[in-house]
This record gives C-alpha cells, sequence and structure tokens, in this order.
C-alpha cells in the first residue's frame, strides 16, 4: 500500500460491506478510528515533526498522512438548490467540479466565455475538460442545471462521451452522486 509498514493495509483497503474483509458489521466510525490508532501508532513521530502530515479530511472519511491515504468507502454529501451546491457541508454559489480526490474547485468557464453570444449561455467547452486525462475516476457527471440550461459544445459532448458520461439536470446528478460508490467527477452548474 505504501512504502512504510502499516499493521492495517490489508483491511484499510476494504469495503465495510465486502464479505471477504472480516470487517463485519463495523460501523464506518470505528473503521476510521482504527484507522486512526493505527497510523498514528506507526508514524506519530514523523506526524510529530511535519505539521503538514497532520491533515484529516473527516467530511471525506480520508486520512492523509503524507503519502499514505486509508480510504473508507463513503459517499460525498452533495446538496442543491437553484444557485447554490453544498459538498461535504460547504456551500457554492459558482459551478464547481468536484474531482475525484474529492478536491472541490470552481468551473473553469472563462475558458468557454467566448462561445457565449453563439449559445446564449457560457456553454460547457472541450477546453474546460481538458483535465479530465489527468483524473483517475470510474465514473463522469454533468450537471446541466435545474432546467438543464447548460449548453454542451459538439467536441465537448464527444469528450464526455469517451467517458460515458452521466449527463443530467442538476438536481438528477446529485441523486446518483448520493448513490455513488466509485471514485467519481463531477462538473455541476448551479443555476437554470
Amino acid at each position: 500500500m505504501c512504502g512504510r509498514s502499516l499493521v492495517w493495509s490489508r483491511t484499510s483497503a476494504c469495503h465495510a460491506d465486502d464479505p471477504g474483509s472480516n470487517l463485519g458489521d463495523r460501523t464506518t466510525n470505528q473503521l476510521l478510528h482504527r484507522a486512526c490508532y493505527v497510523i498514528k501508532r506507526s508514524l506519530i513521530y514523523e506526524a510529530a515533526e511535519r505539521p503538514f502530515a497532520k491533515k484529516f479530511l473527516s467530511d471525506r472519511s480520508t486520512i492523509y498522512f503524507e503519502s499514505i491515504s486509508v480510504k473508507l468507502m463513503k459517499t460525498a454529501s452533495v446538496k442543491s438548490k437553484f444557485g447554490w451546491v453544498k459538498v461535504n457541508g460547504e456551500k457554492y454559489e459558482k459551478d464547481i467540479v468536484i474531482h475525484a480526490d474529492g478536491k472541490v474547485t470552481k468551473r473553469e468557464k472563462k475558458k468557454s466565455k467566448d462561445l457565449k453570444p453563439e449559445y446564449g449561455h457560457t456553454p460547457l467547452s472541450e477546453r474546460e475538460l481538458e483535465f479530465l486525462p489527468q483524473e483517475k475516476f470510474e465514473a463522469l457527471y454533468v450537471g446541466t442545471g435545474h432546467e438543464a440550461a447548460l449548453p454542451i459544445t459538439p467536441k465537448a459532448q464527444e469528450i464526455l462521451e469517451k467517458y460515458n458520461a452521466i449527463i443530467l439536470p442538476t438536481p438528477e446528478v446529485i441523486n446518483e452522486i448520493g448513490k455513488e460508490k466509485r471514485k467519481f467527477v463531477a462538473l455541476i452548474h448551479v443555476t437554470c
């Protein structure tokens, strides 16, 4: 799993519902507590010397200690109303991209701004999708707005088809993301 000895490496990579994992009916919190204990025990001195190694992201049920990442399968919490989207408790009032590692960034719609006169709305263009080859994901979602008004350029449509993207109005995409267990990338338009 990583270059350091980690007692719990087999178990930490398992899904809680994996029958072969010997995890039984432990809750995510119990698994997270156990992972914290084992990692803390093996890296306590290193973490004390490197403050950046203490970063803990409870909203993604992930513990990062430098190059060690223990991921417990937990769905991202995403909610939306017209004009905003909330990801793991943090509210965004602009279009966003949820990356495969859980990071949320603002959609780079400036790259497509020059196409607005042609479409009547800033479309999702292939220029905004240049980051996709660097992502490691299994599912791709595009939320086209609450009224499904986000236009998609033909070249962007081709790229999205290559990745078997799920393109739906934002409320429907939010529902699908809520059920998703795989690593995913999502582009979410928050208005019309």
